[in-house]
């Protein structure tokens, strides 16, 4: 069974792109049956077993089934967050796949990229971390 996860940070945020993204051409559910979906806004900075969302899709997920994400940083913000995930599909038989880029853990190659991935992930949350203490303090400094 296919079981996408769409995120954003936020409700002001559209899930759209990402359900789109899981519809093209490219993407691996193409023809295939999603009857489990699980949509949410909780900030990446949140580790997936920790949203409501997320977590449930979790539990429900079995051996052969395919979690897919639109990308990476969907669903874990941190090397140690998607670690944990595959580490999960791995003992509990299921796939992860990204569609952008295509990304199949399937393979070693697919799970190494999804490693590197993590860490581009847990990067960019904390350039954000850092870019808004940072604009905090400029205006702090101002008044």
């Amino acid at each position: 069974m296919i079981r996408p996860y769409l995120r954003t940070s936020t409700a002001a945020k559209t899930l759209a792109s990402q359900r789109s993204g899981r519809q093209s051409r490219r993407g691996p559910s193409k023809g295939l049956v999603v009857e489990d979906w699980a949509a949410e806004h909780v900030s990446g900075s949140v580790r997936p077993h920790k949203r409501p969302e997320c977590a449930k899709l979790l539990e429900r997920i079995g051996p052969g089934d395919t979690l897919v994400v639109s990308r990476l940083d969907r669903l874990a913000r941190s090397v140690v967050g998607l670690a944990e995930i595959l580490e999960m599909a791995h003992t509990g038989g299921w796939t992860l796949i990204g569609l952008d880029p295509a990304l199949d853990t399937t393979t070693p190659y697919g799970r190494t990229l999804a490693q590197v991935a993590g860490a581009f992930a847990e990067l960019e949350r904390e350039l954000i971390r850092q870019r808004t203490r940072e604009a905090l303090k400029a205006r702090k400094a101002r008044g």
